[in-house]
């Protein structure tokens, strides 16, 4: 007999403007699918699903991208930098999509964050970061627009003890600046504990085990 087990069930979430909420849980649990579904990059099984005043669902796959450029700020574990690129030049990435480009003020914003987040010269190649320089990057590349929604997956994650502390509070710092909604997948719970919320997620069961 078939089934379909769902990747995440979750009745309803409201998240209010600038809210910031952290998603935990085991892996497995649907936390980085969660992050797909608020990004739309994966489009869920649902009536209706509103994010930044849009609803999802009913969007094309070329304006869910037009819509993601506009809203969305994405932080990686893995950073997700361009080698060959300077910090400077993976911060400006976010404006090659638009058509007037990076313009002067663009430009300024860019090395302004690279100097809020510590990052003395902007034309450092990335190759030759710390992991923590290299998030600190990511970091500043997510705000450049200051856009409404920032999603964090894991992003202390790899990072040792002092680099994670120091990328945590430059995260949320900026994001309150911006005045950005944060939703941040960690397994960290003194970080999580920092957030106004927090969204625990379980494993979903097989249906062979439901006993």
């Amino acid at each position: 007999m078939g089934g379909r087990l769902p990747v995440l069930d979750i009745p309803a979430l409201d998240l209010a403007g600038g809210a910031s909420l952290a998603v935990t849980g085991p892996s497995g649990c649907g936390k980085t699918s969660l992050l797909s579904v608020l990004s739309g990059l994966e489009r869920p099984d649902c009536t209706r699903l509103t994010v930044c005043g849009t609803d999802l669902p009913p969007l094309s796959e070329a304006a869910r991208d037009r819509w993601r450029r506009r809203t969305v700020g994405f932080i990686f574990q893995d950073f997700h930098l361009f080698p060959g690129m300077d910090a400077l030049g993976n911060v400006l990435l976010p404006a090659s999509f638009r058509a007037a480009g990076a313009s002067a003020e663009t430009r300024r914003a860019a090395l302004s964050l690279l100097e809020r987040v510590g990052l003395r010269d902007p034309h450092q190649p990335v190759e030759s970061l710390s992991r923590g320089e290299m998030q600190r990057v990511a970091v500043a590349r997510a705000l450049l627009f200051r856009p409404p929604l920032v999603l964090a997956d894991e992003p202390t994650a790899s990072l040792d003890a002092a680099a994670a502390a120091t990328v945590a509070d430059l995260l949320l710092e900026l994001v309150r600046e911006a005045g950005s909604t944060l939703v941040l997948v960690t397994h960290d719970m003194a970080l999580a504990g920092r957030l106004d919320s927090v969204l625990a997620l379980a494993k979903p069961v097989p249906l062979g085990e439901i006993r």
